[in-house]
């Protein structure tokens, strides 16, 4: 018997809409899988937050990922794999002074330092730094994470810094001269909006939030 013409409209655009959501999957997988590709460590850890007006400091859980421009930081996972996404914040590899074991008691063991040139970018201190104080679950775990990012850097390895732990020396092939005009090479880019985020957003600025999610404290 023939089938009704409504029934035979309704069957069509069911088939193609169940296309386009098969085609937007592998979109979406293809997306993922190319930043996969870019990422040398990524992970969950503690990142500690000044509030200079209250003195009040807390732990916020982020999703950081590095590759071999930058140390990226998200809310979530997923969030760094959205078309429409930013990051948090991101720390260029070619900002990066010094990587060490944290002191701060809070992650005795398990933290570590990140120092980076950001000139006058939210953070920074009078000499125009900010150090990035992160949180691990493990003493070896944090290891891995300076040890990638000193190699990250193209010109920072990590030794072993007595009772305090770990530090990042010049390698080699870097002296102290040409780290420096790296160091400004980088905040250069940074203020020029070239580093850490697309379209020159130049820092943390003018995101514009995620689909009306909201920007929570960085």
């Amino acid at each position: 018997s023939a089938v009704p013409k409504a029934t035979a409209e309704e069957g069509a655009g069911g088939a193609a809409a169940e296309e386009e959501a098969s085609a937007a999957v592998q979109v979406d997988t293809g997306r993922r899988e190319k930043i996969k590709a870019t990422i040398l460590m990524d992970g969950v850890l503690q990142k500690k937050t000044d509030n200079r007006v209250t003195g009040a400091v807390t732990w916020k859980r982020r999703y950081f990922a590095l590759t071999s421009s930058q140390l990226a930081y998200y809310e979530e996972e997923t969030h760094m794999y959205l078309e429409d996404s930013d990051p948090l914040g991101a720390i260029s590899m070619h900002q990066v002074t010094e990587v060490k074991t944290s002191p701060d008691p809070k992650c005795a063991g398990n933290g570590f330092e990140v120092t980076a040139t950001i000139g006058t970018s939210s953070g920074a201190n009078a000499e125009g730094t900010r150090c990035y104080v992160l949180e691990t679950a493990s003493p070896e775990e944090s290891k891995d994470w300076m040890e990638k990012i000193c190699s990250a850097t193209g010109r920072l390895k990590l030794s072993e810094d007595g009772e305090e732990g770990f530090k990042s020396v010049l390698s080699d092939q870097m002296d102290t001269k040409r780290m420096a005009h790296m160091a400004q090479g980088g905040m250069n880019m940074y203020k020029a909006g070239a580093v850490g985020g697309r379209g020159g957003r130049g820092g943390r600025g003018g995101r514009g939030g995620r689909g009306g999610r909201g920007r929570p404290s960085v």
